[in-house]
């Protein structure tokens, strides 16, 4: 039953949210020469995204390694501004099918962390 919840909360939506990165990764690439620091905050938010994905599909599959930890935390940190923006809608139905799409992930991103730390500690 875990990796039913793991699979519709967690690897579902990052697979989506990873090919979403995409966009502003290839939006910062574009507009690289005429405003520079606007691109490299997206150039390093789609990489976020890329990587934070990378690293759930590793952690979802059981190849936790070194670097999973950091790179769940880089993807909570790319899916910010999108699980804020469903906390703060005004519409409720908006905000629910958002919220399915951000704030799921970055939970079961943090029950991994927190069971990589907990398993570590003892």
């Amino acid at each position: 039953m875990m990796h039913l919840l793991i699979m519709v909360f967690g690897v579902i939506p990052v697979a989506v949210l990873g090919l979403l990165a995409t966009v502003p990764l290839l939006g910062g690439l574009a507009g690289l020469f005429e405003q520079p620091a606007r691109a490299a905050m997206f150039i390093a938010w789609g990489l976020g995204g890329w990587i934070g994905a990378t690293s759930m599909f590793r952690a979802a599959f059981g190849g936790f390694s070194e670097f999973t930890p950091t790179g769940l935390v880089i993807g909570i940190m790319a899916v910010t501004p999108l699980a804020y923006f469903a906390v703060t809608a005004s519409d409720l139905k908006g905000a629910l099918w958002i919220g399915y799409w951000a704030i799921s992930p970055v939970v079961v991103a943090g029950c991994f962390l927190a069971r990589h730390f907990y398993l570590e500690e003892s």
